[in-house]
């Protein structure tokens, strides 16, 4: 869903990675679906940034807490100086522990948002 919505609001590459290599032949039928240029879109599954060596402005990531705490230490060099963050699919008990990673990553709050029990953080 991240990776069509970026499509869709003008994006002109995308870095769409999972986990899970069951879900990527689904993924594919849903970019269809969309109508999405797939020339623009990078698919892989795998340790999500585990040898990414590609500089974004925009990094997503809506997972549970345990991949994204193993990650966050990568994202500054992914995003530099002027680039956003956006981490979802925590729960809302999670967000100290979040926090402290991104904070021990050099990364700060932009703006939080809380549905529910669940958090997100930009």
């Amino acid at each position: 869903i991240l990776t069509i919505c970026a499509v869709k609001l003008g994006a002109e590459k995308v870095y769409a990675r999972d986990i899970d290599p069951a879900v990527i032949e689904e993924v594919r039928k849903n970019f269809e679906l969309n109508g999405l240029d797939q020339d623009k879109i990078d698919l892989a599954t795998g340790d999500l940034l585990k040898g990414f060596r590609h500089r974004v402005d925009i990094l997503t990531a809506n997972i549970l807490l345990e991949p994204l705490i193993t990650m966050v230490g990568q994202v500054p060099k992914i995003i530099g100086k002027e680039g956003m963050a956006i981490f979802s699919g925590m729960l809302l008990t999670e967000r100290a522990r979040f926090v402290e990673a991104m904070e021990n990553a050099g990364l700060s709050i932009l703006r939080e948002h809380e549905k529910g029990e669940w958090w997100g953080v930009a």
